[in-house]
């Protein structure tokens, strides 16, 4: 039996969005736990290497020294315009700036 599925490497973007990777966008909970996304918003996106598998894009593997984690695909099943969404993060950064002041006093 020949499985054509292997394992290849490549480049992800973290945004804050999410980790973009092959027009994908993937998430984990050390990610969130970590705010890789809020840091991609405040200081800038970055890249990483992932691997993957090349018949299956529901998950990326992403290593570390001691590690490695799997980031599983975010389903996004509603299309948004580019507007709505704009002002949907807009509102949501705009909220956590006033949970920060608030945190402050």
């Amino acid at each position: 039996m020949h499985d054509d599925t292997s394992l290849k490497i490549g480049i992800a973007k973290v945004t804050p969005n999410g980790l973009i990777f092959n027009d994908n966008v993937y998430s984990s909970p050390s990610m969130l736990k970590s705010q890789w996304f809020q840091f991609a918003d405040r200081d800038g996106e970055w890249e990483l290497p992932v691997l993957y598998l090349t018949e299956e894009s529901n998950h990326v593997f992403l290593f570390d020294q001691d590690k490695m984690e799997i980031a599983s695909a975010v389903i996004n099943e509603v299309k948004l315009s580019d507007e709505v969404l704009q002002a949907y993060y807009e509102a949501l950064n705009n909220l956590k700036s006033r949970l920060k002041g608030n945190k402050k006093r």
